[in-house]
């Protein structure tokens, strides 16, 4: 599974990308804080899963969001906000911007790639 991680958090995005390297069935296919470049390397590596902090310093990890889930891709990724805890609010939002699940950081790494790996399947079998 192709993943490309968006998050402006240096260290929260560096110690995910040391977490996912050892799992043979994730492939990080690129992880920046730059949405420009995010949109760059989605396009250039057509990732399954995109995982985006909604919670951006500048304030614009909804708009992040509806920016990943606008570029054109041959089969388009599952999107997930990827933050450090759940909010209602923000989660409504991120919907109505693109995003199709709402993961925790906690997640530990093969937690995550099961989350992933439903979220594939519900997106395919709702097509």
């Amino acid at each position: 599974m192709r993943l490309l991680l968006l998050d402006d958090h240096v260290a929260a995005r560096q110690a995910l990308v040391r977490r996912l390297v050892g799992e043979p069935r994730l492939l990080v296919t690129g992880a920046t804080a730059d949405v420009a470049e995010a949109a760059a390397l989605a396009a250039a590596h057509s990732p399954h899963v995109i995982l985006i902090d909604p919670r951006r310093q500048d304030g614009a990890g909804i708009a992040a969001i509806a920016a990943l889930a606008a570029v054109e891709l041959p089969a388009p990724p599952l999107i997930a906000a990827h933050a450090s805890y759940y909010d209602a609010e923000q989660w409504v939002r991120a919907q109505a911007a693109g995003a199709h699940d709402w993961i925790l950081k906690q997640f530990d790494v093969e937690a995550l790639r099961h989350r992933l790996e439903w979220g594939l399947e519900r997106r395919k079998a709702s097509n």
